[in-house]
């Protein structure tokens, strides 16, 4: 299995809690897997103490524009 550092930080973060029951999900037990689309970093995750799963998205970048005054 290729080391990769983003994995390991997801692995290793305790901070990423379940938006159901609010169980960490850096727990052996449960699962997230992260791939990026376009700017944005997509956490699949799945509980195992409430059974929740879903995508959490991370944007990375975010794109304004300015309105022009008329």
């Amino acid at each position: 299995m290729a080391s990769d550092s983003a994995t390991m930080e997801i692995q290793l973060d305790d901070s990423r809690r379940c938006p159901g029951c609010g169980d960490p999900l850096g727990r052996a037990t449960s699962l997230i897997v992260a791939y990026w689309r376009d700017y944005e970093s997509v956490y699949f995750c799945y509980c195992a103490n409430c059974g929740w799963e879903g995508e959490i998205v991370e944007h990375v970048h975010h794109i304004a524009y300015e309105l022009s005054e008329e």
